[in-house]
């Protein structure tokens, strides 16, 4: 291979690798506020502020305060209102929220946890 014709691959191989590793702009996803209440035996309900850029939610209860045992996780659409049922009644039950984006090259960027709410399960 000549020097000349070295250049010329380097340099389409420069190109394209600039071309494919072109970063998205950072969107930042608020924290969500959450409420927390029980209105019915064994039932618990959560509401959160919608945040536009999300394209949904996961929420995460716990009977632990520091959600390192009995810890249950589930994923939401664009919803902000949710009804958890089957939970055990006189006990102390502990949520959080976070948004979820998809980007365009399909990794989930997640945003910062809400503060941990509490609620006695009626």
């Amino acid at each position: 291979m000549s020097k000349k014709s070295y250049y010329v691959v380097l340099l389409y191989v420069l190109l394209v690798m600039s071309v494919s590793y072109q970063t998205e702009a950072a969107t930042v996803l608020i924290k969500q506020s959450l409420t927390m209440s029980s209105s019915k035996k064994g039932q618990v309900s959560l509401v959160w502020k919608k945040d536009s850029h999300c394209s949904g939610y996961q929420v995460v209860m716990s009977t632990d305060k520091s959600f390192a045992k009995n810890t249950r996780s589930r994923t939401y659409g664009k919803i902000n209102k949710v009804t958890v049922t089957d939970l055990q009644s006189q006990k102390t039950y502990y949520a959080k929220v976070r948004g979820i984006k998809k980007s365009s090259n399909g990794k989930k960027i997640y945003g910062k946890y809400s503060n941990v709410k509490k609620c006695k399960i009626k």
